[in-house]
């Protein structure tokens, strides 16, 4: 198996895991609005809630492994195609043997998955690292936004259930209004989940930028420095890997139109390199 099929298993596996994170938030949400609506009683509620959250974690936990895994391969493939050096045959070989059987649920990229007029070495290892993080920023920037209008509508959603609570539109039910008023308290569990994933998404925007504009400038140079580009590539890196995984969803609703973008981009300084998907 090559070592970028492996790396797009690996990031389609992370992805469907990472898919129960925030539907366990929704859940828990549904929850809290039964609570207090009487539909779940406080004790239903509660047990259903921490085994939601439990779910929760655990998705977070296998969605964090495959997402390293995928990292690592991802690295070793720009180690080889930018580069143009072997990565290390015991460890990959390892990470092959490790990865998920799944065939990748995302759609494949559009020509080379990196591509670049370069020959290998620093200019091309940055003119790809410039390509892949022009992508993450947008795809950060969407997921950056939808977190925001989530965090946005559960809190919302929490105030209002607490509000009624507390001047005394509780549901009627032979639940007292204090237990009511617990149930809507987890309609701030999710706000908390979202309002972390706005800040990962952010943070991850903002490390995509630089990797933008950095490698961007050392592209553009005819024999950029191969110690600068290691830094400012393994920047990148460092960020990517600590950031939350983009939804497949998103990659494929925004593929075609950052593909052109991309295209826009490359015309200006560097002569037009013929496509690629990153993410």
């Amino acid at each position: 198996m090559s070592t970028e099929k492996a790396m797009r298993r690996e990031y389609s596996a992370a992805k469907r895991a990472w898919v129960v994170v925030p539907l366990a938030q929704a859940i828990a949400l549904g929850i809290a609005m039964a609570s207090y609506c009487s539909i779940v009683g406080a004790v239903t509620a509660a047990g259903t809630g921490i085994v939601v959250l439990l779910a929760a974690a655990i998705a977070r936990e296998l969605a964090g492994r495959r997402y390293g895994r995928a990292e690592e391969l991802r690295r070793a493939l720009v180690r080889t195609n930018g580069w143009g050096k072997r990565p290390d045959g015991h460890a990959l070989l390892l990470l092959l043997a490790e990865g998920s059987s799944t065939e990748s649920w995302d759609p494949p990229p559009i020509g080379e998955y990196f591509d670049s007029p370069h020959p290998t070495g620093a200019r091309r290892t940055a003119h790809i690292v410039e390509q892949a993080a022009f992508f993450t920023v947008r795809h950060a920037s969407t997921m950056a936004t939808v977190c925001l209008m989530l965090t946005a509508l559960c809190f919302g959603i929490g105030v209002a259930l607490l509000w009624l609570v507390a001047n005394g539109q509780a549901s009627p039910s032979a639940e007292p209004a204090f237990t009511q008023a617990a149930g809507a308290l987890l309609a701030f569990v999710p706000t908390s989940e979202f309002l972390s994933l706005w800040s990962g998404y952010t943070r991850l925007r903002s490390v995509a930028r630089r990797a933008v504009e950095h490698c961007g400038a050392l592209a553009r140079q005819e024999s950029p420095d191969d110690e600068h580009v290691a830094f400012v590539v393994g920047s990148y890196d460092a960020g990517l890997a600590q950031g939350p995984p983009v939804p497949g969803l998103i990659y494929r609703l925004e593929r075609d139109r950052l593909e052109r973008a991309w295209a826009q981009h490359e015309a200006g300084p560097l002569a037009p390199a013929s496509g690629g998907q990153h993410g």
